[in-house]
């Protein structure tokens, strides 16, 4: 969806996804990916916002993934097949996991929310 919000100049572009579990087979997850770097690149404004059920746990910080997630995240999780791909999507399209960015109450599944870095504010 894209749409104009009061305060921005530039329209932002909202995408809602649901992300095939790991049970699905690598050509499933990877063309999922696929399918929606195609669809930010082609039809997202510059100010963006993914959100969903990625189905994959991202575990700790690892070196590197300072600009990606915030010192919020499970770190006493492994992180997953999913999770190794999220990331890779997160610092491949210059998104952020808003979730790791401010503490929440710890729960066992948690949507995944991103925005581009320099949207924050």
């Amino acid at each position: 969806m894209n749409i104009k919000l009061p305060g921005y100049e530039d329209p932002w572009s909202i995408l809602q996804i649901y992300s095939p579990t790991e049970q699905f087979d690598l050509e499933t997850r990877y063309n999922f990916y696929l399918d929606l770097n195609r669809t930010i690149h082609e039809h997202a404004h510059k100010n963006l916002m993914v959100m969903g059920d990625f189905n994959g746990q991202i575990g700790a910080r690892g070196p590197g993934e300072e600009t990606v997630l915030g010192p919020f995240t499970y770190s006493n999780k492994i992180r997953s097949s999913n999770g190794e791909k999220l990331m890779n999507f997160s610092l491949g399209n210059n998104l952020t996991v808003l979730n790791s960015v401010y503490k929440k109450k710890l729960k066992e599944d948690v949507d995944v929310d991103f925005t581009r870095r320099e949207d924050k504010k």
